[in-house]
């Protein structure tokens, strides 16, 4: 495990692979709008631990087409 910190990774505009660790998981909310518009398709996956759980908890977030705000679609253990 990454030393559970969050960390996000998506692919760029550029076609390379992109993988971000954040001190705390409300930093990497504050850059998620600024990677969606880096990455090729407006996705982030997410992966991060939660404060009382065992294991990892996994995130997928996409750009909502109405709002035009971060959204998750999908959420799960790993």
């Amino acid at each position: 495990m990454r030393d559970k910190k969050p960390w996000a990774s998506y692919r760029r505009i550029s076609g390379t692979d992109e993988c971000r660790v954040f001190d705390t998981y409300n930093s990497l909310l504050k850059e998620m709008r600024a990677m969606m518009h880096d990455s090729m398709d407006n996705i982030i996956s997410v992966t991060r631990t939660r404060r009382g759980e065992w294991g990892q908890w996994f995130e997928r977030w996409q750009l909502d087409p109405d709002t035009k705000k971060p959204t998750i679609i999908k959420q799960t253990w790993l």
